[in-house]
């Protein structure tokens, strides 16, 4: 059989390196996270597909919300000179400093098809309110009379 004839196929250097990038490239899990502020709440949409809410921790400290969890390997392939691993695994971590206008308490999150939806309700002393305007005791003076009394 034929084979492509590659000069670093032998080198360990190389073998090393590409050997440690698969690694890290596996290690890096990191789950793509949507911030979106609503009036009355903040809402933290992590992608995490593959993982039950036993793998995923939700933490509130110092004013500091932290998404974490691990996702392992299930199926590997390997034989001899051949390796197949599909699938990123690993742990995440990822913080984000909340507002001091927060509900820590009222948290909440809830894990569906592979989307985290973690729900920051906002203080109810901080959410904007219109304010009504009320009329003053009677109507305004005429300017024309009160320019008068100045002069």
């Amino acid at each position: 059989m034929l084979e492509l004839w590659n000069p670093f196929d032998r080198l360990s250097l190389w073998t090393d390196f590409e050997d440690g990038w698969r690694r890290a490239a596996v290690e890096r899990f990191a789950p793509a996270v949507d911030v979106v502020e609503h009036p009355e709440a903040l809402e933290i949409i992590a992608e995490v597909p593959g993982l039950k809410p036993e793998d995923v921790e939700v933490r509130l400290e110092n004013g500091i919300l932290t998404l974490s969890g691990k996702r392992t390997s299930e199926s590997k392939d390997e034989r001899e000179g051949y390796r197949r691993v599909e699938r990123r695994y690993g742990s995440f971590t990822r913080s984000f400093s909340l507002p001091k206008d927060v509900r820590g308490d009222e948290i909440t999150a809830d894990l569906k098809d592979g989307i985290l939806t973690v729900k920051v309700p906002k203080d109810a002393r901080a959410l904007p309110r219109k304010i009504e305007v009320h009329s003053a005791s009677g109507a305004l003076p005429d300017q024309s009379s009160v320019a008068e009394k100045a002069a």
